[in-house]
């Protein structure tokens, strides 16, 4: 019936595919990056530290260190237990792993060694918004009641706020999103953090620095393309964050700038 007729093949496009692998890579990395994250908090501890110039690089080296040693030592272990593709489609790896040793109750086990890390994460990442709004207030950029710190030694003002506004936070999301969410303002943070280190190197040359950044200004200036282009691409594959994120700022950038004004007011 089609004899002489010259049937074109339907091009091929693998546009879709190079898509998908772009979007799996950068959500791949948000995980990754946020499973790392909070190796620095020991720097926001600094004002409390006996001799920081000492013991926050050693905590910073130290920690990181450890870290990378028990993912590495943990992801041997999950590979001899388990084949890669076994892992590759399971939601949760160390569920997997823990029934292949533990039988039918290894779920029940990581559940709770979870459970257990969570707290003391929740104990750290409780404790380090309430000191960044502390210096905030100190510095005329947040409330000044921020500043009241209690007889233990806690801004409780300051603690109060983050943890309503956590709760919020929780009460709008779930585990990923927010942990999603976390990642993607992390890596704001860095790169404007490179960028103050620039700012400050400039405006303040002669401030005492017992450790100094390596290879300033290239890494810093790396480090800050790094972040650009991890931004960028957290952009694109977790949409739901960046526009979550966009509107925190439009929110929150009106409400800084009245409290800077307010400040200004009362201390004339």
């Amino acid at each position: 019936m089609y004899s002489g007729v010259k049937i074109n093949p339907i091009p091929k496009s693998n546009t879709a595919m190079q898509i998908d692998v772009i979007i799996g890579f950068f959500k791949s990395l948000q995980m990754v990056i946020g499973t790392y994250d909070g190796w620095y908090s020991g720097c926001f501890f600094a004002e409390e530290d006996e001799n920081p110039s000492k013991n926050i690089p050693k905590s910073l080296y130290t920690g990181a260190f450890v870290v990378i040693l028990i993912y590495v030592v943990l992801n041997m272990a999950f590979f001899y237990v388990l084949p890669v593709s076994s892992l590759a489609n399971s939601p949760l790896a160390a569920s997997e792993v823990a029934k292949v040793v533990f039988g039918n109750n290894g779920a029940i086990i990581v559940t709770i060694i979870a459970l257990f890390s969570i707290i003391s994460i929740l104990n750290a990442f409780m404790m380090i918004p309430a000191r960044i709004l502390f210096g905030m207030s100190r510095d005329g950029f947040f409330i000044k009641k921020g500043t009241i710190v209690n007889k233990g030694g806690t801004p409780i003002v300051a603690l109060l706020v983050s943890a309503s506004f956590t709760l919020f936070l929780i009460c709008i999301g779930s585990f990923e999103v927010l942990f999603l969410l976390g990642t993607f303002m992390s890596v704001i943070v860095w790169g404007l953090a490179y960028c103050a280190l620039i700012k400050l190197r400039i405006s303040e040359p002669n401030l005492p620095r017992p450790h100094k950044s390596w290879g300033y200004p290239y890494t810093s200036i790396l480090m800050i393309v790094f972040s650009i282009v991890l931004f960028l691409g957290f952009a694109y594959s977790d949409q739901k964050s960046f526009v979550v994120i966009c509107i925190i700022t439009t929110l929150s950038y009106p409400l800084f700038l009245l409290i800077k004004s307010n400040n200004k007011k009362e201390s004339l």
